[in-house]
């Protein structure tokens, strides 16, 4: 092993060491700190802890895009946090970003020093609505709403085949809907039936009406606060007394619509 030691001028000595296995490397003394002077880095120096969970990647070129970025380097960890981002301009854009490194085009979480907002872009949310008039509504039971478009669903919890949306975390969410009902004829009582895991449900929204002739009816499910366990799954139930009424559409408005997301 080749050894150089760097003696003090009255005491002390600093040794460098080859390694014992064959390599090579450079020592750049322009990338070194010095004490008491202001020391700027051009590329990106990463500092990683001793037991590789976490590496930690600082840039301090005036162009980076983040200027501290703690990445886990562990298998099978994905979540990590960079901490002020930086516009093409220099400017601060971002001061936290939580991200997923499985898809880095997305972060969890992030806070604007710019007016302070904090902003959730994967926050489990939905809204659906009808482009065709559902017929045959029933009062037993209720009748499984047919929504067809999905205005958004991010993170794709909103299932339009199975009508069903399932929780991905347990949590707090919130619901709501609303019904254009087409009511014909006679008398007819209305509400919403919202059952949890195929249960018995519950009844939201409700309405009736005994006049007759053609008469349009809003039904609406007001901001309702459901708790729900990770997979717990619901699903939007219409309860029509009167079948020969129907729940419309409309191609451009949204007229029929349900909608719901994750709280905290």
């Amino acid at each position: 092993m080749a050894k150089l030691r760097i003696n003090g001028d009255s005491s002390g000595y600093v040794d460098l060491e080859a390694p014992n296995a064959a390599s090579s490397s450079t020592l750049d003394l322009d990338q070194v700190p010095q004490k008491n002077v202001a020391n700027t880095f051009t590329t990106a120096q990463t500092i990683q802890n001793d037991n590789s969970y976490w590496a930690a990647n600082i840039a301090e070129s005036s162009h980076a895009s983040v200027a501290l970025r703690v990445t886990p380097t562990r298998a099978g960890y994905t979540k990590g946090i960079s901490l002020g981002a930086i516009g093409k301009n220099g400017a601060l854009s971002t001061g936290i970003q939580a991200y997923d490194t499985s898809d880095n085009s997305s972060n969890t979480l992030e806070l604007n020093p710019h007016g302070g907002a904090v902003t959730t872009p994967s926050q489990p949310s939905f809204t659906v609505k009808k482009t065709t008039a559902q017929t045959g509504l029933t009062a037993s039971g209720g009748s499984l709403i047919n929504w067809d478009v999905a205005l958004h669903n991010i993170g794709g919890h909103y299932n339009l085949s199975t009508k069903r949306f399932t929780a991905p975390v347990a949590g707090r969410y919130q619901f709501s809907a609303g019904g254009n009902i087409f009511h014909y004829s006679g008398t007819g009582t209305y509400y919403w039936l919202m059952k949890k895991n195929g249960a018995a449900g519950q009844y939201y929204g409700y309405t009736q009406r005994t006049d007759s002739g053609n008469l349009w009816i809003q039904l609406v499910l007001q901001n309702t606060i459901i708790d729900l366990n990770a997979n717990d799954y619901l699903e939007l139930f219409l309860h029509a007394s009167n079948s020969s009424s129907k729940l419309d559409h409309s191609s451009t408005n949204h007229w029929s619509y349900y909608s719901g997301h994750l709280l905290g």
